[in-house]
């Protein structure tokens, strides 16, 4: 193995701690000399969420973006050619490395450290300079809009729209199926880098981590359909999500692979930040991608009694940030100050093949 090419395998070790949906990490790459070509693979996310594949899209600018900013740790400098075959979308990037000296860009240092806190945040502001600092970090990248909120009244609005999304996982049998079969159960399940979430990182309370593990037996989800449970996780929620200092979204102008690659660029740079500042960052984007399902008609799984919910949360969402029509949201997250996550998911080892 060459000197260049073990750099190149120790960016995409470090470039694999990107955010993915339930922590699916829908890649590969293929290399081949200087090249590495990213691919996507469309049947690892949740097929209800992940409409066009919008997911799958995003967690790959995250990864891409990881892959840049990463490049310079092992000496070398990345120029990106997105989706470089017209014939096949599912080759999201094809990147070039080179061997040469460059500034190391202060985000670099938080990827392995990135990670998702879904505790009660700290009733605590977040400083004019930060709020600032996310601002500009997404400049660089074309097209993505950042909107941030800290009014508690639109936060809570916000908060109240975001949690229609748990009511609904938890009434769909399909959504829930999907969901349930992707927590992971063992410390040594998470350690190993496997698909799913690992039941610690979901901070929940322990009655509702019992019911949980019983959710996949159709008897006992429709008894705790029955006694209200899937409402009681959506206020529980919208409280939860309502105790962070700052909410933000980012919006693309249109919905298209590239749009969608560059809007996980964007989110991926605020996430950096978020943690470069020891911020608590939690995504809670799941109404926003049914609400694109909805609205262009592929409602598969859903239940038709939802649907006016989704839309209407949907809207909410984009009023309170003063989001325009022609804005498509993309991804929603809150942040703040909070006590250390339970615990953190991992990543499998890169796949990377050889041409």
């Amino acid at each position: 193995m060459t000197t260049l090419e073990t750099a190149i395998r120790s960016v995409l070790d470090t470039a694999v701690w990107a955010p993915s949906g339930d922590n699916s990490q829908p890649w590969f790459f293929v290399l081949r000399g200087n090249t590495v070509r990213v691919h996507l693979e469309p049947d690892r996310d949740n097929p209800i969420l992940n409409f066009k594949l919008s997911g799958t899209y995003i967690a790959h600018g995250a990864l891409i973006e990881n892959i840049v900013l990463a490049a310079p740790l092992s000496g070398l400098v990345a120029s990106v050619q997105f989706l470089p075959d017209p014939a096949n979308p599912h080759c999201t990037a094809e990147i070039t490395f080179r061997e040469t000296s460059v500034p190391i860009d202060p985000l670099a240092s938080s990827i392995r450290n990135r990670h998702t806190n879904r505790k009660v945040y700290e009733n605590r502001p977040l400083d004019p300079e930060t709020l600032s600092a996310f601002s500009e970090t997404v400049r660089p990248i074309k097209d993505p809009q950042l909107f941030l909120v800290k009014n508690r009244a639109a936060i809570h609005a916000i908060a109240g729209a975001s949690a229609i999304m748990e009511q609904v996982a938890l009434e769909t049998p399909k959504l829930r199926e999907l969901f349930t079969g992707d927590i992971l159960w063992t410390a040594e399940e998470n350690r190993s880098g496997k698909q799913g979430l690992h039941i610690d990182t979901m901070e929940l309370p322990p009655p509702a981590r019992f019911l949980m593990r019983r959710l996949s037996n159709p008897t006992i989800a429709n008894l705790v359909n029955a006694i209200g449970f899937p409402k009681i996780a959506r206020l529980t929620n919208t409280k939860l999500y309502a105790s962070a200092p700052t909410m933000g979204l980012i919006t693309i102008p249109e919905e298209s692979p590239a749009a969608y690659l560059a809007a996980g660029r964007a989110f991926e740079r605020v996430w950096l930040e978020a943690t470069r500042r020891e911020l608590a960052f939690h995504p809670v984007t799941g109404v926003l991608f049914l609400a694109r399902s909805v609205q262009q008609g592929t409602t598969r799984g859903l239940l038709p009694r939802h649907f006016k919910s989704i839309l209407e949360a949907n809207a909410e969402i984009k009023k309170q940030f003063g989001a325009g029509k022609k804005n498509t949201p993309a991804m929603l997250f809150r942040t703040g100050y909070a006590e250390p996550p339970t615990a953190r998911s991992y990543r499998r080892v890169p796949d990377i093949r050889t041409a």
